[in-house]
């Protein structure tokens, strides 16, 4: 699986994130969202292996949503 993650930066903004590299910073978390989704949705699309989108804030990691993945287990959040 791929996975795209969002993680809030020191000034509150978030950056998007994958294998190792930053792939946008210095966005409000609606937009990286967004942004990522696109991406991830694009990478799926051109490789066809799952991709995911996850969001890492203190305290707290959800799992946005997976592509290429059964139903069952396209939405998981843990505390």
């Amino acid at each position: 699986m791929i996975a795209y993650t969002l993680k809030q930066d020191d000034d509150g903004q978030w950056s998007i994130r994958c294998l190792g590299s930053i792939l946008a910073s210095g966005l409000p978390l609606d937009s990286a969202i967004e942004e990522a989704h696109e991406m991830a949705h694009t990478t799926r699309m051109d490789s066809g292996r799952p991709t995911c989108v996850e969001v890492f804030r203190a305290g707290a990691d959800v799992h946005l949503a997976a592509e290429g993945l059964p139903e069952s287990r396209s939405r998981v959040a843990r505390a």
